[in-house]
């Protein structure tokens, strides 16, 4: 069991990236919609945060599942990481429902609340991907590069091409 436990933890890397997509261009729909009034970037928007909240739980999950040893120096990191791992997707679940209530009512307080929101999920996905970033790849150094992830004893997560 625990092989397939491992199995699934490394593929978080490779799940993670579409859920995070799909918020940031959702953020991007949203906008046209506001900017041009046509209703089928609304439509984009909203379909794009459910897809987004039902594909972050495997990719949280297996994040979960990947997580191993991690250098004292990294836990705080690592805690910012799994907090937003953990919340994106209740709160992309959360935004969609604040869409679809704002569709429904035409209420003007709503839509701005919902786009709030949004926001808050798409700064809350860039804090989950830099944070992840630094533990799989280390931090800048003093040249610019950025290291691997054993250059700076990272081990939390055993990547698949690692």
């Amino acid at each position: 069991m625990s092989g397939v436990v491992e199995g699934f933890g490394r593929l978080h890397p490779a799940l993670v990236h579409f859920p995070v997509a799909l918020i940031l261009t959702a953020a991007v729909a949203e906008l046209l919609y506001m900017w041009r009034r046509e209703q089928r970037f609304g439509d984009a928007a909203r379909f794009m945060v459910a897809a987004s909240a039902w594909l972050a739980v495997p990719a949280a999950a297996a994040g979960f599942a990947g997580a191993t040893e991690l250098a004292p120096s990294l836990e705080r990191v690592f805690s910012v990481h799994r907090i937003t791992g953990v919340g994106l997707p209740i709160l992309a679940f959360l935004v969609y429902a604040m869409s679809e209530g704002a569709r429904r009512s035409g209420q003007v307080w709503e839509q701005m609340a919902y786009r709030l929101f949004l926001l808050v999920a798409v700064a809350g996905v860039l804090v989950a991907a830099y944070s992840g970033g630094l533990l799989a790849h280390g931090a800048a150094s003093e040249t610019g590069h950025i290291g691997a992830a054993g250059d700076f004893g990272l081990t939390p997560y055993r990547m698949i091409w690692y």
